[in-house]
């Protein structure tokens, strides 16, 4: 085994440096979620947390490894669950004082759970490759808890990043999104197996764990390509497409009544649009987005005569809405809906978030 200044050995000797460190770390991993997609900063981001984590498994520090874990998650969630905050400016004289509070306050807690994770790894952090595994475990552990705890906040898993790779995106269809998120970060910390805390590893053993690693996305991703292909070729109708309608109405005109009509006439024109392919009769179904339109949709009989006189032959609109429910003891809740409407303005179905 020979001696290697190894990847961020400088990094070890000040926790205050690694933590920044690991942070940036954890910025650039938020790349590979849409709309950028760079899933390639996967293996660099968590690799370098891995690097980082040497240092602190050296030590058996619980609290070193808290501090780098939590971090780098912290420098994941704040970039990526930024946009929370916008809700916030909706009515700014009440609710922007709390912007701060969903911008930290939210990926703080959220943090804790790799934070948690990363220090049990590195109080009983093992040699090698078994460190790898040893985090991936829990890791993946810690994103189904952040999933479930507390109603559970499971966005942003590390398995998204792939989200740009159709083929290899299928693994979800068998094992999950958190099954993916453990063989993403398994891919991903497999360029740490040819170094730890300052010592090159054993280079047949290291190339061979990660050439098994880089097998096992080759061939995941050929057979999620093949499936999307068989699947593709059972539809019963290739004329037939599905349209989505988003029209990004702004935030803080969504609810405003001098806008009703106009948001309204948005939908309804984007959905009529001429269709590209001449051959086609049209969406078999259209979608629209969450709570589309600033109506009771399920008690406005006019509009949804005139949004279903839009639908092509047979096709269906699925869109977000606002319910009114009136409970037995006569009051009334309002649900954020998925409703279903059909050729004759009928409700089809209903769906309560």
């Amino acid at each position: 085994m020979t001696h290697d200044p190894g990847p961020l050995l400088l990094v070890h000797r000040s926790l205050l440096t690694a933590v920044a460190v690991s942070t940036l770390a954890g910025a650039l991993a938020t790349l590979s979620l849409s709309p950028y997609d760079y899933w390639i900063v996967l293996p660099v981001a968590f690799s370098i947390l891995v690097w980082l984590l040497d240092g602190a498994g050296a030590q058996r520090s619980f609290w070193r490894g808290l501090a780098i874990g939590w971090a780098f998650a912290f420098g994941y969630f704040v970039p990526s669950l930024w946009w929370i905050s916008e809700a916030f400016w909706v009515e700014p004289e009440k609710f922007a004082a709390l912007i701060p509070f969903a911008v930290a306050g939210l990926p703080s807690y959220l943090a804790l759970y790799w934070g948690v994770a990363c220090g049990i790894a590195t109080r009983l952090w093992p040699g090698g490759i078994a460190r790898i595994l040893f985090l991936v475990l829990l890791l993946s552990i810690a994103e189904w808890l952040r999933g479930h705890m507390l109603t559970g906040f499971p966005w942003n898993l590390p398995g998204y990043g792939v989200s740009s790779l159709d083929g290899f995106s299928q693994v979800a269809s068998v094992f999950g999104i958190y099954g993916l998120t453990t063989i993403i970060m398994l891919a991903a910390m497999s360029p740490a197996a040819f170094w730890q805390h300052g010592r090159a590893t054993r280079m047949m053993v290291s190339g061979s764990f990660a050439g098994l690693v880089v097998a096992l996305v080759v061939s995941l991703g050929i057979w999620g390509n093949a499936r999307i292909s068989s699947q593709a070729s059972l539809l019963p109708d290739q004329g037939r497409m599905v349209r989505l309608v988003q029209p990004s109405i702004p935030q803080h005109r969504k609810w405003d009544p001098a806008w009703r009509q106009h948001i309204i006439d948005t939908y309804i024109a984007m959905s009529k649009a001429p269709w590209p392919d001449a051959t086609s009769s049209g969406p078999a179904l259209l979608v629209w987005p969450e709570s589309a339109l600033p109506v009771l949709l399920a008690e406005e009989h006019d509009l949804r005569n005139r949004i279903a006189s839009q639908l092509p032959a047979g096709g269906v609109l699925f869109t977000g809405g606002l319910h009114r429910v009136i409970e037995p003891d006569g009051t009334a809740s309002i649900y954020n809906s998925l409703l279903a409407i059909g050729q004759a303005g009928q409700v089809l179905g209903r769906h309560d978030k």
